[in-house]
Order: C-alpha cells, then structure tokens, then sequence
C-alpha cells in the first residue's frame, strides 16, 4: 500500500493535481470490520509529493491515532487527515480519499462564484461514477475555503449529508476532495 501510494502520489504530480510540489495528498484504508480494524495510511504534509518514497507514509487506526511512524525522521501527518477521516465515517464504502490542488478544479469552482454546487449532465464519464447514467445531473457540492484545513470541517461535514450521492467535494478557490471504493475508482 505505501509503496503504492509513493507512486500515485509521483503520478498526480505529473498530471497537475499537485500544486508547488507538496500540495494535495492522499489516505487509503484497508480492513473494517470487527475481525480486521482499520489500518488507514496517509501521506505526509509538507513534503514534495514527486519525491516521496514509501517510507514516508504514516499508518493510524480507526481513531485517528499513528500506529506506525515514517522512517523518514521529521515528517507531520497532513493537514488534511481529519477531513479525509470525516469522509470515511460519512462513506463507509470509501477506501480512498484523495485531495488535488488542480487548476481545473479550482476554475470550476468560479464559474459562479455563488454557486454552491457545479452541476453537470450528458458527459460521457459520468457513467463511470457510481449511480449515475449519461442523462443523469451529477452534482458536486462547493464548499468556500477557509484560512486552515480544520476550519474546512463543518462545511465538509454538511456537503457529505446534504450530497449523499456525490464522492467528491470541491473547494473554491482551492482544489478538491474526492473518493471511491478502491484507489482506482
């Protein structure tokens, strides 16, 4: 898994996701249940996400406690943990939950800047998102950025009860979170 995570995160960074090299980020959990607790592993804030190794990875249970440090000595949990947490206990289903830093987004999230969701229909991918058809509304709800990522956790938490349906959050002027059932969703 870490291993795994070292090589999408390189691969984000190559497709733009990643701003200033160390922004964005992404967590995946495995296990659940009462027979397997969660092993959740999550990227490193504040390094270079290209250069990132798999050493760099922490490892924290269910309660958001690390349970493995990175061998690489002086690295802090990212920013984001507590929201990629607040994803988890909203989706169940979830195993990963990545955070982009890409233009796009964030110029999405502009088109009306009052907007508190992008609506879209009759695009191809659609298809590929769980629950949705060509002909379908996917709505993805916009949520305002805020001076730290912990200030981001109450409006996360509404946009997660009032869009059921969605798995991805963006944030204006700022990027977004998105989710699935696997790391290839």
């Amino acid at each position: 898994v870490k291993r795994l995570m070292a090589q999408l995160s390189e691969r984000f960074h190559e497709l733009g996701w990643s701003n200033a090299g160390n922004g964005g980020g992404l967590t995946i959990r495995i296990g659940g249940g009462e027979q397997k607790p969660w092993r959740v592993f999550v990227t490193p804030g504040g390094v270079l996400k290209e250069n990132m190794i798999a050493e760099d990875i922490f490892e924290l249970d269910s309660h958001v406690k690390v349970t493995f440090q990175p061998e690489t000595p002086n690295l802090q949990l990212s920013s984001h943990t507590s929201l990629w947490f607040l994803v988890y206990q909203h989706r169940p289903s979830a195993t990963c939950v990545i955070h982009i830093n890409q233009m796009d987004c964030t110029m999405a999230t502009l088109i009306d800047d009052t907007s508190s969701s992008l609506k879209l229909t009759h695009l191809e991918m659609i298809k590929g998102i769980p629950g949705h058809a060509y002909h379908d509304v996917l709505e993805i709800p916009i949520i305002e950025n805020q001076t730290t990522e912990a200030e981001l956790a109450p409006s996360l938490t509404q946009a997660l009860n009032d869009y059921p349906k969605s798995n991805a959050v963006l944030v204006r002027r700022q990027g977004m979170y998105v989710w699935g059932d696997s790391w290839e969703q």
